[in-house]
């Protein structure tokens, strides 16, 4: 079949073989992945056609009783093109009877530009609609592009969609190419139980009304194969089909009826996890398909015995319904809101223009928890932070001001209340074990009166903090001259946009030594540095009760996504990591070797899809020239033979990155070495200074989370990729999602050159000489 290149085309099905071969797919599969709803967010038209966006499926759920945004694009050549978008409540079988007659969505066409290349092309800006606030309905839509003209007008097709037959639809699924449609529910995967209910009506006009003989089906989609013990089952309200609650064979599950022309029913479709912690993988799902079951001999004979009638002809498959399982737009719909995304624009205006909201709480009320901007005090996790939330970083903040053994060191108190000096980077501090460690915290306010009360913990280091060890395995910040073991240091806060330093240091007292054995050994390479955790909590002066404490306030995490929101989004937590040294650290000597570790945890609840990147940087004030670095870790599954990286020479410029990316690992704990050859000249420089973050990779650029990520790091593209034996499109396996698809496991090139990041965790790792 030729191509047709001089009109905008439109995919049936999120695989990249519809692109190439779109007569095998029909739209009766109701799952183009260029209709593109996106809730509230906007998106440009060079996201819309990114690669990492237009592989595959990237929609997001369908919210009642707010405005839904949706995006159309194809690929062709010519244009300008106009599209219009329908939509009516869940239809299994998308008959033109039931669309042909509805207003296409009031926002109008949208212009799709076109061009001399065969794209791919997006609509310049949304279609939008808002859908009634219904529970449990979902809907399905309707796009049609066109070849835009000046008058304005839709050509429909010439079909009597009244008196159109079975036969009739399926010639229309096959042969028309300027309509394609969208039935798809998107679920959150860590979810027990879904249930999606849809419509089903029969249209089949001829002389004498007979049953059609159809048949349904559940089955898994290509791609991310199924969980273990997966139950699904299928009843409507007329007491006509029914698929009993049963464990979802490779083969799917099946139904045989014969319906009327006259059916009407609802259809409820029922998804069950039995494992105790449900886990779908990101863009996996099942659908529930209709067929027509071609006819049955003898049924055009009244009267006809049961024996009499055979089956005969192939199966055409009549309309889907679609239930994909995604992480990152089901548990962060509300950043993905209208509203928003609004403030989320607001923030780049000027404050006196009127488009930023001034909270303005009652009198002794609970400061509230407002973002994108925080309400009242907040902690940066950079030099250059603002209060904008969720921020993009952390690990390091500058509002946890170490400040050495000695209180009196010239230069410390000015240094702490410039906001743009971190005393403790420039003077290359670190925590010293068998002495008094002082430590200063300071931050903003955005209001007047309010006391704060803070609280400091220096827990043994590990790149995933969670909260709920802060209290249990940390050693205190103990005031200092508070007259006995006070933990919590209080401010008083009279002005509003102000930077403010805590008066009195904490003191961290006598930190053990992370490897107590002279020799050395594994609690060296697991444990060798500490990670400062500050926390505040805050009230209003005229109020009596104080708040609990943030790290109290928490549920327990489901997915790794929600530690690092959480982390990203909680302006009174702020993270700092330190070296920890002996008290008699001596000098290093020329082309030393120096060795530093920590542990890479992948949680058990990430997904063996998830994209890893562990970067090492060194951000030594001078690097000498002639160092080099090699990265090994105890997980040979993953890394052939256990190397990460080896032997690659550390840049001069500081500070100077190196690092590998990783996919399809198994949750676990393993032991991360590094290994550094610093050339410092006897002496002349101090020892590395070295941090260890772990990231994940953004796989598409229309998350809903794509503002809170951060650009990679420069280089990185070329850095070492290896793939894992559990990820799931491995080989020539269809592929609906839009990752990426690898021939073979083992190293292979990184797919991801630019996408942005999510920082887990940041260490800072302390050397020792090998």
């Amino acid at each position: 079949m030729s191509k047709d290149t001089s009109t905008l085309v439109l995919r049936n099905y999120p695989d990249d073989d519809a692109r190439e071969h779109p007569e095998k797919y029909s739209k009766a599969l109701s799952f183009s992945p260029d209709i593109i709803p996106l809730y509230g967010v906007k998106a440009d038209q060079s996201a819309l056609v990114h690669p990492t966006s237009w592989r595959g499926f990237t929609g997001m759920p369908i919210v009642g009783g707010d405005v839904n945004n949706v995006y159309i694009r194809g690929y062709g050549s010519g244009g300008p093109y106009a599209a219009t978008l329908r939509v009516v409540p869940s239809e299994l079988i998308l008959w033109p009877q039931v669309w042909s007659g509805v207003q296409p969505v009031p926002s109008g066409m949208a212009e799709i530009p076109g061009g001399e290349s065969t794209g791919p092309y997006a609509s310049s800006g949304p279609l939008s609609f808002r859908p009634p606030h219904t529970a449990g309905n979902a809907y399905s839509l309707i796009a049609h592009v066109f070849k835009h003209d000046a008058a304005g007008l839709e050509p429909m097709p010439s079909f009597d969609p009244k008196h159109l037959r079975a036969d009739d639809f399926t010639s229309f699924l096959s042969q028309d190419k300027s309509f394609t449609f969208y039935n798809v529910i998107v679920a959150d995967p860590t979810s027990k139980h879904v249930s999606a209910n849809t419509r089903l009506r029969m249209y089949n006009e001829s002389p004498i009304p007979l049953p059609l003989p159809v048949k349904f089906y559940i089955g898994w989609h290509e791609g991310a194969p199924a969980p273990a013990g997966l139950e699904v089952s299928l009843v409507d309200d007329r007491g006509k089909i029914c698929i009993p609650r049963t464990r979802l064979s490779p083969s799917g599950a099946h139904a045989e009826v014969a319906l009327e022309p006259s059916y009407d029913g609802m259809l409820t479709l029922n998804i069950f996890s039995t494992a105790e912690s449900a886990h779908f993988e990101p863009y996996s799902g099942l659908c529930l398909q209709v067929f027509k079951n071609g006819g049955i001999l003898g049924s055009e004979v009244p009267g006809a015995a049961a024996a009499q009638r055979k089956p005969f002809g192939q199966p055409q498959l009549l309309g889907s319904l679609n239930v994909i399982f995604e992480p990152h737009s089901t548990r962060n719909l509300r950043l993905a809101s209208p509203s928003a995304t609004q403030l989320r624009e607001s923030k780049n205006c000027p404050v006196d223009d009127g488009c930023h909201c001034v909270v303005k709480p009652k009198d002794c009320a609970p400061i509230p928890t407002t973002n994108p901007a925080a309400t009242g005090w907040w902690f940066r996790s950079h030099l250059n932070d603002t209060n904008n939330f969720p921020r993009g970083q952390y690990g390091y903040s500058p509002d946890i001001q170490l400040t050495g053994t000695d209180l009196n060191a010239p230069g410390v108190w000015s240094a702490l209340q410039n906001p743009s000096v971190d005393y403790t980077s420039e003077n290359n501090i670190s925590l010293v074990g068998g002495e008094d460690n002082y430590i200063f915290l300071r931050g903003h306010s955005t209001i007047t009166d309010i006391d704060v009360e803070t609280r400091i913990f220096a827990i043994l280091g590990n790149p995933m903090l969670h909260p709920s060890q802060w209290p249990k395995e940390a050693i205190s910040g103990q005031v200092v001259g508070g007259g006995g073991p006070i933990d919590q240091q209080s401010i008083s806060v009279p002005n509003s946009n102000q930077f403010y330093v805590v008066n009195r240091p904490l003191d961290i007292k006598a930190p053990p030594n992370p490897n107590p054995s002279d020799v050395g050994g594994p609690s060296w390479i697991t444990r060798p540095h500490y990670c400062l955790v500050a926390e505040a909590r805050q009230k209003r002066k005229c109020s009596s009760m104080w708040p609990g404490w943030p790290s109290d306030q928490i549920e327990e995490f489901t997915t790794v996504q929600d530690y690092a929101n959480w982390c990203a989004a909680c302006p009174l937590v702020c993270v700092r990591n330190v070296n920890w040294v002996p008290c008699d650290r001596k000098p290093g000597e020329t082309c030393l070797t120096w060795c530093c570790g920590t542990q890479l945890t992948i949680p058990e609840c990430s997904f063996t899809s998830t994209f890893w990147t562990i970067i090492i940087e060194c951000d030594s004030p001078i690097i000498p020239p002639g160092c080099k670095w090699t990265l090994t870790c105890e997980d040979n599954a993953m890394f052939p033979n256990g190397m990460c990286f080896e032997n690659l020479p550390i840049s001069t410029q500081s500070p100077a990155y190196a690092g590998c990316h990783f996919v399809g690992a198994k949750p676990g704990r393993a032991d991360l070495t590094l290994t550094v050859t610093w050339c410092d000249d006897n002496g002349k420089y101090p020892p590395p200074s070295v941090k260890f973050r772990l990231t994940t990779t953004e796989v598409t650029t229309l998350s809903p989370l794509i503002h809170a990520a951060e650009q990679p790091v420069e280089g990185s593209d070329k850095w070492p990729f290896y793939v894992g034996t559990l990820y799931p499109y491995l080989g020539g396996k269809p592929n609906p999602s839009p990752l990426p698809t690898f021939q073979k496991a083992g190293l292979n090139t990184w797919p991801y050159p630019d996408s942005p990041e999510y920082v887990l965790g940041q260490v800072a790792l302390a050397v020792k000489k090998d």
